[in-house]
């Protein structure tokens, strides 16, 4: 029987370089001083080695994942590094995840509604972890909820801060993000392969934003 393959995609929101606004905040009403304004400007210049200043944010994140189940039932999953080219620590945040398929192919479920072992081979725990203190585990959701949870099965729909990554400079700029999980054990009721695709939305932000 053939392994199962699914690619799992990562949107870049909120990833790529954010630039420095420079607008006047207020407008002003010209009637002395000879009919001049004073406008305030600001601009930032990259450094030497291709640095931007502090205040933007730059992380490199790959943008795809792959898992396979086996037909012993072993999942195995793939991982990305990411980087942050910026000055400022930020954190890698599981914002969402979506099923493109809720209705058929493979069910993504929590620890809680998927022991090890149980179920057919289509059900799958998912989860993403990295330097952070917690995992962000995934599951399809039929009910338009972010997809996000926690190891104890609680949506959590602020989502779940899986790294912290130093400035560039910093000793701890960079992380392997590692997909992991588990699937059932039982036969497919068809004995064909199955495909299916997921979008998970990570987000950067600086520490303490």
């Amino acid at each position: 029987m053939k392994k199962k393959l699914l690619s799992l995609v990562l949107a870049g929101a909120m990833v790529a370089s954010t630039s420095v606004s420079a607008f006047a905040t207020t407008d002003t009403v010209v009637k002395e001083n000879n009919g001049t304004a004073n406008v305030e400007m600001e601009g930032f210049v990259y450094s030497n080695g291709g640095d931007a200043p502090s205040g933007t944010i730059s992380v490199s994140i790959p943008t795809s994942l792959q898992f396979q189940v086996s037909k012993e039932g072993k999942l195995t999953g793939t991982s990305i590094n990411v980087v942050n080219n910026g000055l400022d620590e930020v954190e890698i945040v599981a914002d969402n995840f979506e099923d493109n398929n809720p209705n058929g192919g493979i069910k993504v479920k929590t620890k809680q509604d998927l022991q090890e072992g149980s179920d057919d081979r289509s059900n799958v725990v998912l989860w993403i972890q990295g330097k952070g203190e917690k995992n962000a585990y995934f599951k399809s959701d039929e009910n338009g909820k972010n997809g996000i949870y926690n190891e104890e099965g609680v949506n959590q729909p602020q989502g779940i801060t899986i790294s912290k990554l130093s400035g560039k400079n910093g000793s701890s700029n960079s992380d392997e993000l590692q997909l992991k999980g588990y699937a059932g054990t039982e036969e497919l009721s068809d004995s064909n392969a199955i495909s299916d695709q997921f979008t998970l939305r990570l987000k950067v932000k600086k520490v303490g934003a």
